[in-house]
């Protein structure tokens, strides 16, 4: 799915599934997205904020830019970046 700029704001996505979808710079302004999946989607510069992402699936998630201010991400699921992943084993070797 390419939906780049789309508008989504308010919207009722509740179950809604964008796998692998490019979300890029798309409003997602107080949007309900309540066990939505966002599996390796690209939400870079995405505007999420207030949006309701109760148990959404974030795996594999470009966040790049992206703006979860005041968004309730509660149970929500992701995977840290590999970057920190990596960071965090070296540190607990310590």
């Amino acid at each position: 799915m390419d939906l780049p700029d789309i508008d989504l704001s308010k919207r009722n996505l509740t179950e809604a599934d964008f796998t692998g979808a490019n979300l890029q710079r798309a409003k997602l302004i107080g949007a309900i997205c309540d066990r939505a999946s966002f599996y390796c989607a690209n939400l870079r510069e995405v505007d999420a904020s207030y949006a309701r992402l109760r148990r959404a699936d974030l795996r594999g998630a470009s966040f790049r830019g992206a703006d979860f201010s005041c968004a309730d991400l509660d149970c929500a699921t992701s995977e840290p970046e590999p970057s920190r992943a990596r960071t965090r084993k070296v540190i607990s070797r310590f």
